[in-house]
C-alpha cells in the first residue's frame, strides 16, 4: 500500500499501554506471589529468535522480553493505516483481513472498539460551535445502515449548508418519538431559529412543525409511485389547544421555470385537541371564561358553511423581482407560505435530494455494510459523518496494544546488517537503510 499523506493528522490516536489488572478493586487482590500459577503464554521472537513467555494465571502479570522502541513505533504506524482503512476506504473486511493477515473477526471487533471510543470520548460528534442553521432551514430524512438496508433505521438532520446537525437510530415501531429525540439534539437557541423543515412524505416529522406554532414551514416532498412528483407545504396555526393545518399542493417543478402563474389546490383543517381541565368534562363557567372565548369562536368559525376549507388558487411569481402577488382565489396566508419555500427552492425543484446525497456521501466512507447492533450502528453513522466532513476522525485513546501481535509478529521488516567475527563473539553493523525505514 503506498504510504498515505497526512496521516497523523488524518488519524490523531493517543496510546496507552495498561496493565491488566482484571478491574481488581482493592489492593489485597492484587498482590500475588505467583507460585504455583505460572503457565506458558505464547513465544517472543527477537532477531529470529524464538522466547517462551510466562504468565501468571492469579494476577494476569506478563514476563518476558520488553518490546522494543523500533516495534512500538512500527506497530502504532501500521494501527493508523489500519484505521485508515477500516473508517476512510470501502475495502472489503475479507480482503483486509488477507492482506494484513488478521482473522477477518478480530478486523471486526477491532473497528467497533474503536468506533464505541471515539462516540464515548466525543458525545456530541456532530455538533458544531459555528452557526448551525444557516437561513433557518433543516432537511430531515431516514436512512438505513446498508445497501439493501435492514431493521436500523437512522434517522439524519442536516443544515442548508451541507453539514450534519443531528443524528439517531430509531427502534421499530418508535419512528414519532425517535425523530423528536434527534431533534432536542438541535441546541434550544438554534431549534427556535429554524424557519423551514424540509423533508420526504413522512407524517412523523409534522409535530415539529406543529409544535413550533406557525413559525416552521413543513415541506414534504411525495415518493409514493402514485403521488410522484407532487409536493404538500404544511403549516399550522394553534389557537386554545385546537390547531388550523394550512396546506398547499403542488408540484416540484414549481419554482424551476420563468415568470408564469402558478395554480394549485389549497386546503384547511381543523386539528382538534384536548379541552378538559382536570377530572371529567369541562364546567360551563370554564366553557365560558375569557381564557376559552377565543379559540370556542374561531372554532365555530370554522364549523360555519361562510367558511371556506379547500379551493382552487393562482399566484404569480415574478422572476426578476422575486416576488410573488396574488391572484383569483389566492390570500395572504398562502404567500405567507410560499414566499420563504420559493427563496430558498428559486430556480430549483422542490425536493429533499440534499439531504439523501449526503447519506450517500456517509456511506461511502466504510458504512456500507449492514450491523445488526443498532447502538453500534448509530455510532458507526455518526463517526462515518465527521469523517464526510473534516476529512479525519475525532482524537481518542486506544488502551493496550490490541492486534500487536497480528502487526509485529507477521510484518516486522527484516533489518540488513555486516556480521563481524571476532575472538569470543560475533558483532553486527545496522545498514544505513535500516536506519531510513
Amino acid at each position: 500500500m503506498p504510504p498515505i499523506a497526512d496521516l497523523d493528522l488524518k488519524i490523531p490516536l493517543n496510546f496507552f499501554s495498561r496493565h491488566n489488572l482484571n478491574d481488581k478493586k482493592t489492593k489485597l487482590e492484587m498482590e500475588c506471589n505467583h507460585l504455583g500459577f505460572l503457565v506458558k503464554d505464547g513465544f517472543n521472537f527477537v532477531d529470529g529468535n524464538k522466547i517462551q513467555r510466562i504468565q501468571c494465571s492469579a494476577c494476569n502479570k506478563r514476563f518476558g522480553n520488553s518490546v522494543s522502541m523500533y516495534q512500538l513505533l512500527s506497530y502504532q504506524n501500521q494501527l493508523k493505516e489500519l484505521i485508515y482503512e477500516l473508517i476512510f476506504s470501502n475495502y472489503r473486511e475479507t480482503e483486509m483481513a488477507a492482506r494484513w493477515k488478521i482473522p477477518q473477526p478480530k478486523l471486526s471487533q477491532f473497528k467497533k472498539m474503536c468506533v464505541m471510543q471515539i462516540v464515548k470520548d466525543h458525545p456530541n460528534l456532530l455538533q458544531s460551535k459555528s452557526s448551525m442553521l444557516p437561513r433557518g432551514v433543516v432537511l430531515a430524512d431516514e436512512t438505513y445502515m446498508g445497501r439493501k438496508g435492514n431493521s436500523n433505521t437512522e434517522i439524519h438532520m442536516i443544515n442548508a449548508e451541507f453539514q450534519s446537525i443531528a443524528t439517531g437510530s430509531a427502534p421499530k415501531g418508535e419512528l414519532a418519538e425517535s425523530i423528536q429525540k434527534v431533534f432536542l439534539q438541535i441546541p434550544e437557541p438554534q431549534r427556535k431559529k429554524m424557519k423551514l423543515l424540509i423533508t420526504d412524505g413522512e407524517n412523523s416529522y409534522g409535530p415539529i412543525a406543529m409544535n413550533a406554532n406557525s413559525r416552521v414551514i413543513h415541506v414534504q416532498q411525495l415518493h409514493a409511485k402514485p403521488l410522484l412528483g407532487q409536493v404538500i407545504i404544511n403549516k399550522y396555526r394553534k389557537f386554545g389547544p385546537h390547531y388550523l393545518h394550512y396546506m398547499i399542493k403542488t408540484h416540484w417543478k414549481a419554482f424551476n421555470q420563468g415568470s408564469k402563474v402558478l395554480g394549485f389546490n389549497w386546503e384547511i383543517k381543523f386539528i382538534k385537541g384536548v379541552i378538559q381541565i382536570g377530572r371529567g368534562r369541562p364546567k360551563k363557567s370554564d366553557e365560558q371564561s375569557n381564557k376559552l372565548r377565543v379559540w370556542r369562536q374561531k372554532k365555530n368559525k370554522y364549523y360555519s358553511n361562510a367558511f371556506k376549507k379547500s379551493g382552487y388558487a393562482e399566484i404569480f411569481f415574478n422572476a426578476k423581482t422575486k416576488k410573488i402577488s396574488k391572484r383569483a382565489g389566492a390570500s395572504q396566508w398562502m404567500l405567507e407560505m410560499l414566499q420563504p419555500v420559493q427563496k430558498f427552492f428559486k430556480e430549483k425543484c422542490i425536493t429533499s435530494n440534499q439531504v439523501e446525497s449526503k447519506h450517500s456521501q456517509i456511506k461511502r466512507k466504510g458504512a456500507s455494510r449492514k450491523q445488526p447492533d443498532s447502538q453500534y450502528a448509530d455510532a458507526l453513522f455518526r463517526v462515518c459523518a465527521y469523517v464526510a466532513e473534516h476529512n479525519c476522525i475525532p482524537r481518542f485513546t486506544i488502551k493496550g496494544r490490541p492486534l500487536f501481535k497480528y502487526l509485529i509478529d507477521a510484518r516486522r521488516p527484516l533489518r540488513e546488517y555486516y556480521v563481524f567475527p571476532k575472538k569470543n563473539s560475533i558483532s553486527k553493523q545496522l545498514l544505513l537503510s535500516a536506519f531510513i525505514e
